[in-house]
């Protein structure tokens, strides 16, 4: 490995006291053999390492391993609930800001750990430019931000980074320059550089991802006289709530999945309305009203007419569909023998459903060995043949769909490629037809589906404001072979 750590075990036990030391939690239980790093609770996940990493490889782990203790350390998730915005790209941004933050005060208060989250960082970059998400302007918007912030609130430069930086840097300073200074004189305060996140988040147009302004529902509360203790239990309640999806957090690259968690507070207000009658309890059991009759709106669209349906070779080069069907082969190489292994026991479940039959004492067809002595006597003798019937079996086409949103970019859509491959040629081996498809929006923000509705007086409750993108990676016909080679 290198000279400082020649014993796998002695590194480990390095990396597990220094996340206790930084995270100042000595209950904090550290396991290896993850991808990627991800945090629960007090349990960490950490890449196993190897003999044969060099030094960039284990400073990036290290990288890994510091940033999840400085988030253990620096991040309450109390405050980090109460200002998350309610929409995916916003929470996107809102997300790994944060996680920008906590790794900034370690950065700015260790240079051992700036150097180590650096190369974290830089090893980072090289995996995302091999993402099949890379052209997504969501992500790339987002990736963009999350650097110019951390070169500001450490005063390092990436230089790996410019290249997402530099296409959206004059689109991202011109909007809200501001509030990324803001950010840099706050950063300290989890409270303060959220709000600030929030602000900045509106900036960037995506104001109307924010949802309820935290500070208002607080001067409600304020306001609200006639049931002050009612005011403290429910607030205690959230307190305890929060605490409890804390367990559970897991950190990754800063696109988080889409919860219920807000629906599931409204209901338990509602529940807790039926104590009192006074106005707080009122509104909470009418926003939760809302919501249910919010859901059982029909599902509604603006126009279909911008949705595109096109086939994943047309979307990116020749040269760049090799390079990632060749990290896909890398990251299948291990699996070959669960392929062959799953593919023989379907096989046999498949087989096992088809009651084959056969029809007897027929002038011609297969020799029907029962009477194989009669043919010998009398090679003459008619009805000695026999033919399987065709029996009539259900064909089945099995359809794979794979979200290619921003939200999957990184390890989650590289585990969807490796699963749609091997269930793919699974089911080919069994002589089920498989087709892939994919689907995510052509542009950000809506596109031309949204530009229309605004052109047309923004008429209220207008549906589905995207352009979506269906993808067809392979066709029920085409052979797996085929579509690999494309």
């Amino acid at each position: 490995m290198t000279n400082k750590f020649s014993d796998i075990d002695e590194f480990k036990r390095a990396l597990t006291m220094a996340m206790r030391s930084i995270s100042k939690q000595d209950e904090l239980t550290v396991s290896f053999g993850a991808d990627k790093g991800n945090l629960s609770g007090l349990k960490a996940r950490l890449p196993m390492p190897n003999k044969n990493m060099d030094n960039d490889q284990i400073n990036s782990l290290r990288g890994e391993a510091d940033s999840l203790a400085l988030y253990l350390a620096h991040h309450k998730e109390i405050v980090d609930k109460k200002y998350e915005p309610q929409g995916q790209n916003a929470r996107g941004i809102y997300n790994i800001l944060e996680k920008v933050r906590c790794d900034a005060i370690g950065a700015n208060a260790m240079s051992g750990v700036s150097k180590n989250l650096h190369q974290m960082e830089v090893n980072k970059i090289k995996r995302k430019m091999l993402s099949v998400n890379n052209d997504n302007p969501e992500t790339k918007m987002i990736d963009a931000l999350s650097y110019m912030v951390m070169e500001r609130l450490t005063g390092n430069k990436i230089d790996e980074a410019q290249e997402f930086i530099e296409p959206w840097k004059d689109w991202i300073e011109e909007r809200a320059n501001t509030s990324i200074d803001e950010l840099v004189k706050s950063f300290n305060d989890q409270s303060k550089y959220a709000k600030i996140t929030r602000k900045l988040i509106g900036d960037l147009e995506l104001g109307d991802e924010l949802g309820e302004d935290p500070e208002e529902d607080d001067e409600d509360e304020d306001n609200d006289q006639d049931a002050p203790e009612e005011t403290i239990e429910s607030e205690e309640s959230s307190s305890s709530e929060d605490e409890t999806q804390s367990d559970d957090m897991e950190i990754d690259d800063g696109i988080p999945e889409e919860d219920d968690s807000m629906d599931a507070d409204m209901s338990e207000m509602g529940e807790e309305s039926d104590n009192d009658d006074d106005s707080m309890a009122q509104a909470a059991r009418g926003r939760g009203n809302d919501n249910e009759a919010r859901r059982e709106l029909p599902y509604k669209i603006f126009t279909e007419k911008n949705d595109e349906q096109i086939k994943a070779i047309d979307l990116c080069e020749i040269d760049e569909l090799d390079k990632l069907r060749e990290y896909l082969d890398q990251q299948l190489n291990h699996l070959q023998g669960a392929v062959t292994r799953l593919a023989n026991k379907l096989q046999r479940k498949l087989l096992a459903q088809q009651n084959r039959s056969w029809e007897f004492d027929l002038e011609e067809g297969l020799l029907d060995v029962s009477k194989l002595t009669r043919v010998i006597i009398d090679p003459t003798s008619p009805l000695s043949f026999k033919m399987e019937k065709d029996i009539e079996f259900r064909d089945t086409i099995v359809s794979l769909l794979i979200d290619n949103s921003g939200s999957m970019r990184g390890r989650p859509i590289t585990i969807a490629a490796m699963c749609a491959d091997i269930l793919a040629r699974t089911l080919e081996r069994c002589s089920v037809k498989t087709e892939v498809l994919g689907f995510t929006t052509k542009a950000w923000k809506g596109g031309k589906s949204r530009e229309e509705w605004i052109e047309s007086g923004k008429q209220p409750a207008p549906g589905r404001l995207n352009d979506l993108r269906h993808i067809i990676y392979k066709t029920a016909d085409e052979p797996w072979r085929r579509s690999k080679e494309i």
